[in-house]
């Protein structure tokens, strides 16, 4: 009947909107529970990863809490940051016996001339004690030759200081203003023997204005390195030269090493800074020098390039650049 009817369609719907609200309200219920166990951790994860920091270990991590899918993501992402500290502290160790086991290998190369540093006044101040002891009680004798016994002492005790300081350093790992006459001086003092060992003309061009911002030590290497690398390419050669200037612009020092030696060939002028890659004798050299020294000045804002064509003699040029600190 029609009140049959009526009352039929009314009932359906009451059940209707009741599905409807009932169906509202557990898209509610559902939609709460996907933000607590879900979207919130997930956003909890995501700013946690983005405020990551490479440079160091985080001891301060959220304790994130979600569905089992959430939490596990979160405990793996929790796991890789500690794999990549203690990867990026072994990389760091591994990096320090690097630098140390070239400074002790180029170390090794100046052994000769050390020797010829030492013995040469050595041989001067016996000569003055002979002297001395066949006339003890000569005034003249005394003032003559305790100064000359005083000045040998001295040079000696100055090769062993820079070297023994060289050999040691690499824990100072800060930077700060360094004259370069400084850098020139302790370069000069410990490769003099072995370049007058082989005969090398050695000419150098400095700037007393020249101040540069690094670690001594470091750029010390640096330029030992490349200064070794030019003795060996000079060494077959008749008249061995070797040019090192240092020049400086408002912003940066450069340190440049060029040899009048054979250069480097176009295949390699890309490859000679890669780690273990050398043309010297498998017994000579290890590839790692010029690799190390580029990362070293790198670390203080520098860096160091081969340059594209010598300047003055035609073997290979290396560029050494640092920044400047100004006088005032």
């Amino acid at each position: 009947s029609r009140n049959e009817a009526v009352a039929a369609s009314r009932h359906l719907a009451i059940i209707l909107v009741l599905g409807l609200v009932s169906g509202l309200f557990i898209i509610v219920i559902g939609a709460r529970f996907i933000t607590l166990k879900v979207s919130r951790p997930l956003n909890s994860l995501e700013q946690t990863v983005s405020h990551f920091s490479p440079y160091g270990a985080r001891t301060d991590w959220p304790e994130i809490k979600g569905t089992r899918e959430v939490s596990s993501l979160a405990d793996g992402f929790r796991e890789m940051v500690c794999r990549l500290d203690a990867l990026e502290h072994e990389r760091k160790i591994t990096e320090a016996h690097m630098v140390h086991t070239e400074r002790l290998a180029a170390l090794g190369e100046l052994a000769a001339g050390l020797t010829h540093e030492i013995r040469n006044p050595l041989d001067g101040m016996l000569e003055c004690v002979r002297y001395l002891e066949s006339n003890p009680d000569n005034e003249a004798f005394k003032e003559k030759y305790l100064p000359m016994i005083r000045n040998g002492l001295q040079r000696i005790n100055d090769v062993m200081r820079h070297m023994l300081t060289y050999a040691r350093s690499g824990s100072e790992t800060n930077s700060d203003a360094c004259p370069t006459y400084e850098l020139i001086d302790s370069l000069e003092l410990m490769l003099k023997g072995k370049i007058e060992a082989n005969n090398i003309h050695l000419t150098k061009k400095e700037s007393l204005k020249c101040i540069c911002y690094c670690n001594k030590h470091e750029t010390l290497q640096a330029s030992l390195n490349l200064v070794l690398n030019a003795i060996d390419a000079v060494k077959e050669n008749e008249a061995p030269e070797i040019d090192v200037e240092i020049r400086c612009d408002p912003n940066w020092v450069y340190l440049t090493v060029e040899d009048n030696g054979p250069g480097i060939y176009e295949l390699n002028r890309e490859k000679v800074f890669e780690p273990f890659f050398t043309t010297k004798p498998g017994d000579e050299g290890t590839g790692l020098g010029l690799a190390i020294s580029r990362q070293l000045m790198r670390a203080v804002g520098g860096d160091l390039e081969l340059s594209a064509e010598p300047k003055k003699l035609s073997g290979a040029s290396f560029i050494i650049r640092i920044p400047r600190v100004l006088e005032e």
